[in-house]
C-alpha cells in the first residue's frame, strides 16, 4: 500500500512540474531571457525562430524552409 501511495505522490509532483515548465515563457520579468526561451522552444518544435508578441510565444517558419 505504501508503494502505491508513494508512486502516486511522485506522479503528481512530476505532473505539476511539467505544467510549470510548459507555462508561457513570455510572461517573465526579464524580456531578454523570455525571448531566448521562446526562441529555444520554437526551435525544439522545428520552427526557424520564435518571438514574444503580447506575452505570447509565436513560432515562425521562414519562407524558404520546408
Amino acid at each position: 500500500m505504501k508503494f502505491s501511495f508513494g508512486f502516486l505522490f511522485v506522479l503528481a509532483v512530476l505532473c505539476s512540474l511539467f505544467g510549470a515548465i510548459s507555462a508561457d515563457v513570455c510572461e517573465s520579468k526579464n524580456p531578454k531571457a523570455a525571448a531566448q526561451a521562446c526562441s529555444m522552444r520554437c526551435r525544439a518544435k522545428n520552427f526557424d525562430e520564435g518571438k514574444c508578441v503580447n506575452n505570447k510565444c509565436e513560432c515562425i517558419k521562414s519562407e524558404g524552409s520546408k
